[in-house]
């Protein structure tokens, strides 16, 4: 497995868990209804994220292009993705070995990240 692979998606996806966070804080006035809003909605959302993917939309069938505004989607179709070609085939040897839809889904998580960020700045 190419871990430099994983270790993008990771840090992307840890940038845009704190753009969310920024984004969740303005619209809530209690940090701490922020906190577990945003909490539950990691943790719900990868759940059925994991389970959607796993049943509804098995690889190479993407799903659409609407769920994908929503940033847990992409990195947990991301994840989908690298371990589906580890487990029936053979893992990535480097990043240009894997499929388009990884490097959209990897552009798309920065790009939502950015907006997310922006926009709770603004709301702040």
């Amino acid at each position: 497995m190419h871990f430099g692979l994983l270790l993008e998606v990771f840090l992307v996806w840890g940038f845009c868990q704190s753009s969310l966070a920024i984004f969740f804080s303005s619209l809530f006035n209690s940090t701490q209804a922020a906190t577990i809003v945003g909490y539950g909605c990691t943790i719900w959302s990868v759940i059925f994220g994991c389970c959607i993917n796993m049943v509804v939309f098995q690889y190479p069938t993407k799903p659409p292009a609407i769920w994908n505004i929503y940033p847990f989607m992409p990195f947990v179709r991301n994840i989908y993705v690298i371990y589906n070609q580890c487990l029936w085939q053979t893992c990535f040897g480097n990043i240009q070995m894997a499929p388009a839809e990884l490097h959209e889904n990897f552009l798309l998580l920065v790009c939502l990240a950015v907006m997310y960020l922006l926009v709770g700045l603004y709301l702040h």
